[in-house]
Parts: C-alpha cells; structure tokens; sequence
C-alpha cells in the first residue's frame, strides 16, 4: 500500500519533467545537515508499573532539494535516522522517510500534490491518540493528497482538498489502517485584517486487519482569522460533527456487529507573536474524532511552541503539549498526557548549533494509572552550506 505515497511522488516528477522550460531549466537548491545526538530517559516507555531506563545515540542525515519558478513549486525531502542503544540493543533502529510535493500557480489559481512513505521504530504513541506503548513495532506510513484553490475576486476564493494514509505494522498485536478525507472550502476577506473560512470534510476510516471496524465522519467548521498587528496573529474555530462507526465485537465466540452514531462539536483557537528576536505560538482545539484504531476520542488538547535568541550565538526553545481524552465508545482508553521541553542551543560555528534540553512527561490512563519520565538530550547538528545559485533555501 505504500505504492500510493510512491505514486504521489511520482506524479509530481512527471508533471516536473513535462512543465516546459520551468522546474528542469531552473536553479536547484539543495540544502543538508547532520546531527548527532545523546538521549537519555529513565522511563522511556511511559510505563507506570516497570520502569526501564535508556541511553544512547541517534544519527541523523537531512536533505531538502527544492526550485521556485513563477509556476512551479518543486521540494522533496528526506532523511534517515540510525539509533544505537549499548544497554538496550532492542531499540536500535534505522528509520527512513521520503517526501515531496509540487504546486502549480497560476494568476489565479493554485494546484498542489504531495506524497510521502515513512518507516519508523515507534517505541510508544506518546502524544498520538492512544498513548499506548507500541513495544517497538515497525510502523509504515504512506500519504498523499491533492488540494487546489481558485481566487473567484479579490475578496472570495475557494478550493478544495482531498489525501489519504495508509499505515501498517509488523506486528499481529496492532491493526493495520486506512483512511481518506475531502472537502471544500471558501475564504472570504472582510477586511485589510480579518478573513474567515467556511469548510466542510468528510474522512472515511478502515481498519484492515482483526475484526472489522469503520467510521464515517463528517464535519462542517468556520475559522475567523485577525491580524492585530505584524506581529500577533490570532484565529478563532468552531464547527459540529457527526460520525458513525460500523464495528464487531467479540461476545464469548460470537462475533456481535453494531453501530454507534455520535455527534459532537470542534472547537479552538491559534495565537502566534513573532518579533525580530523571538516567537511564540500556541493552540487549543476539542474535537470527537476516530483515534489511529477507529475508537471515538474526545479529545482536549494545548500545544506551545517558544522560540527566542538572547544573542547572536545563545538561543532557547520550549515545546509543551498537553493531551485529555475520554473515549466515548467507553472502551477503557481515557488518559491525560503532559510533555514540556525546553531547550538552550549555542551556535558556536556559524554552520555548527549544540543543543542540551531536558524533557519530562507524564501519563494517567484508565487502565494503566500515572507514568512519570525525565530524560536528557544533547545534540550537536551541522548545517552544510546552500548548494545552488542562489545558495540554498534556508
């Protein structure tokens, strides 16, 4: 199944190659970068009963090659990451992702396809809908999708978008998925500072091994957008949903078929401040939605990105997230999730940054009880210089 996230890929080399006398004939820019970097976690599967500690280093090649022409967007990226592990050989791991995209513009009018394949050593889903500790399974992604936008005046444009993931695992233990989604959308300008948008989706959810489960989900939502000033950004959503889910269950030895019907409500806002030396952003957003496993979550969740340069060589980051969900199918998959890590980075080179941070998590679910997790990173990245006539696209 990973041939559809290959085939996105494809499609956009092909329309590359027949784009006359644009993407080929213009100037590449490649741009790349290595790091190295030490982590430790004295309980690295969020675990609340046995508590195992890790340590090790992770490898990590990057390549971004991209072009820009009046009519052509043209970026494809990828990476590899070899994580080696002396006290835990089980958690060696060598994980690939692959992607690209392409974006026709025209006066008007704006077309993009992209597409992409990841293989990665998932140790737990932390953050993700479920939490759950993934035992190190190897989990294949592939994705694509397509989106298009028509400005109709100078106030109103439409559009519309469509993409799909499929995801395997290696393992009999989790079930493998499909799902698929499209919609249209309408923005409206009001003003020289507020715009809103009207959208509509429907996504299409298919577990493809154990027994059958699936969800149809439709939701409608409108996003008001302000800009105060050049520096702060603020957005406003709020929409309803509804979603209905096919499954089967086990009762003793006999498979029960049944259908659940839930409707709900999304709602959240975005705040983003970006100043010469520093930005902040951050979020929240509750929504019912069908988790990676087809079960309904409802779920509540703050997101905080900081960034801010004291001088020309020290800067700091933080990145916090914060996850409560209860399940509404009442399956026994409530949880609350907390992560926060901040970092300090000196670029003591002008192509070299050294970076430390330390990250605690912590997790209470249903059937698990509460986790805590400190651990440590210190990573020291190499940026190769922009290759290209223009040298490079930071």
């Amino acid at each position: 199944m990973t041939g559809r996230a290959w085939l996105a890929v494809s499609a956009a080399i092909c329309v590359a190659v027949i784009e006359p006398q644009n993407a080929i004939a213009s100037d590449w820019h490649l741009q790349a970068s290595v790091s190295e970097e030490f982590e430790y976690d004295n309980n690295f599967r969020l675990n609340s009963t046995s508590e195992e500690t890790l340590w090790g280093f992770t490898t990590r090649p990057k390549v971004t090659l991209e072009t820009h022409t009046p009519t052509i967007d043209l970026i494809f990226g990828g990476d590899i990451s070899y994580g080696l592990f002396p006290e835990n050989s089980d958690e060696n791991s060598f994980d690939q992702r692959l992607d690209g995209s392409i974006s026709r513009k025209g006066p008007r009018s704006r077309v993009s396809l992209n597409g992409g394949f990841t293989r990665q050593t998932t140790r737990t889903s932390e953050d993700e809908d479920t939490g759950r500790d993934f035992s190190d399974a190897i989990r294949l992604s592939g994705t694509g999708g397509l989106s298009g936008s028509y400005q109709l005046t100078e106030l109103v444009s439409l559009g519309a978008q469509t993409g799909g993931v499929y995801t395997t695992y290696d393992s009999n233990a989790f079930d493998d998925f499909f799902s698929v989604s499209a919609g249209p959308f309408v923005s409206v300008q009001l003003s020289q500072k507020d715009s809103v948008q009207f959208a509509g989706n429907y996504r299409r959810f298919e577990r493809l091994s154990g027994l059958d489960r699936e969800s149809d989900a439709y939701s409608g939502d409108v996003t008001y957008t302000r800009v105060f000033t050049e520096q702060i950004r603020v957005s406003l959503r709020g929409g309803a949903n509804h979603v209905q889910t096919d499954l089967q269950e086990l009762n003793g030895s006999t498979v029960v078929s049944r259908t659940e019907n839930n409707t709900g409500f999304e709602a959240g806002f975005t705040v983003s401040y970006t100043e010469e030396r520093g930005q902040l952003s951050g979020s929240f957003d509750r929504a019912l939605v069908p988790s990676g496993e087809g079960r309904l979550q409802e779920r509540n969740s703050v997101r905080v990105n900081a960034s801010y340069k004291a001088t020309p060589m020290v800067s700091a980051d933080l990145t916090t997230v914060f996850i409560d969900q209860t399940s509404a199918d009442d399956d026994g998959t409530d949880r609350t999730f907390f992560s926060v890590e901040p970092g300090i980075v000196w670029h003591f080179l002008p192509d070299w940054d050294f970076r430390v941070a330390y990250k605690f998590r912590t997790q209470d679910r249903e059937t698990d009880g509460r986790a805590y997790s400190n651990g440590a990173r210190a990573s020291v990245t190499w940026r190769m210089p922009g290759w290209g006539a223009r040298g490079g696209v930071k």
